[in-house]
């Protein structure tokens, strides 16, 4: 399974499989900011909660073969940008 992010404003969207989306909201601290853990609930985060989400994923160093093995970096840079011009989002 998959959770699809998709932003309010003019930014790309994408689907990101059920483990690594569960590491950023456990291992990341999303969690903190976003109201769901371990599940695939609907979520709508404003464009302050994204915010916070960047901020926390650029501070988090990710463990090996978290995304894409051997693109952790890439993976979270991907998150980064997604969260600071996505205006918000919601998922599916």
């Amino acid at each position: 399974m998959s959770v699809e992010l998709k932003p309010k404003g003019n930014c790309f969207c994408f689907g990101v499989a059920n483990g690594t989306w569960f590491t950023l909201l456990e291992k990341a601290g999303l969690g903190t900011v976003l109201p769901a853990l371990k599940t695939n609930d609907p979520i709508t985060a404003t464009r302050k909660q994204a915010m916070q989400c960047a901020e926390l994923v650029e501070k988090w160093t990710p463990p090996a073969d978290w995304y894409c093995r051997d693109r952790e970096q890439e993976g979270k840079a991907m998150f980064v940008e997604f969260f600071r011009k996505c205006g918000g989002f919601t998922t599916d």
